[in-house]
């Protein structure tokens, strides 16, 4: 049975992915699913003081809040839902000690917070998480439902080494949606839609290695790749995106600073960080 753990801040943008993830659970179960909340280890008071309070209590009012989450989306006989919650400094460090202890599998969580405190704190820390996870994460972005998932969407570099890729890991996503058409997309951002020698090699070991799901592969020339996933996943109803991020500068493309120092969420659907 797979373990899948998501973080709530009883945001609504962590409630929708909390939401997501039991119907997504529904669909691909037997899952254990584990609703999350960290607290902070200590109180302050308005003038910014150190407060002494029972932390039991605050554990109680917090299991109470993510127990209500749960009635709010109904799961079927295949998943079995627990609710935790700790106190904590680090999200990230918080995080990384819940999945060791309960053997996750992957965490399916959303970007923002309920204040623009938040907003800042937990896109940071996604964006952390998906640079340094050992597990795959799924990203939510704000007020996309789960409705199914008939379309997967693998982003390929054709230009680096396949055999370097977390095959397996990616082979155990893929079996979670058998009956889903996946497509292989390489963007060029040359703007150049002819392959030289290496990435067509490239891309017949893609197409060898996976060939039992038939992919559809596509081949984009654009200078600005995170437009050129954005616009195939809309154009083609894709469900999920799949990625390798080997370097920061995808995730950084994901995540911008806007204007007024809130990181913003450029994706326009869900999407899996698979690390090597």
């Amino acid at each position: 049975m797979k373990t899948i753990l998501v973080p709530v801040d009883f945001s609504e943008v962590s409630r929708n992915a909390a939401y997501f993830a039991g119907n997504l659970c529904n669909e691909i179960g037997p899952v254990r699913l584990i609703l999350f909340n960290m607290f902070d280890n200590y109180m302050s008071g308005s003038d910014g003081s150190l407060m002494q309070d029972d932390q039991e209590d605050r554990k109680a009012i917090r299991l109470m809040a993510l127990n209500n989450v749960c009635r709010e989306f109904e799961v079927n006989d295949t998943v079995t839902i627990e609710c935790k919650a700790e106190a904590g400094g680090s999200l990230v460090h918080t995080l990384n000690k819940v999945v060791a202890d309960e053997e996750v599998d992957m965490i399916i969580m959303g970007i923002t917070g309920a204040s623009r405190l938040e907003q800042i704190f937990i896109g940071s820390n996604t964006l952390r998480l998906l640079k340094h996870a050992t597990i795959p994460i799924l990203v939510i972005p704000p007020e996309v439902k789960f409705t199914g998932c008939s379309n997967l969407l693998l982003a390929a570099d054709l230009d680096g080494d396949s055999s370097h890729l977390p095959k397996s890991k990616i082979e155990a996503l893929l079996h979670l949606f058998p009956m889903a058409n996946l497509h292989i997309v390489y963007v060029n951002t040359h703007n150049n839609t002819t392959l030289n020698e290496h990435q067509q090699s490239e891309k017949v070991k893609l197409e060898n290695w996976l060939e039992l799901r038939t992919p559809e592969f596509h081949i984009i020339a654009q200078t600005n790749f995170i437009q050129a996933i954005n616009s195939f996943v809309t154009s083609n109803k894709i469900d999920i995106l799949l990625t390798v991020p080997k370097t920061n500068a995808f995730l950084n493309g994901i995540f911008k600073h806007t204007h007024t120092g809130i990181l913003g969420y450029n994706s326009v659907a869900p999407f899996i960080a698979v690390h090597e």
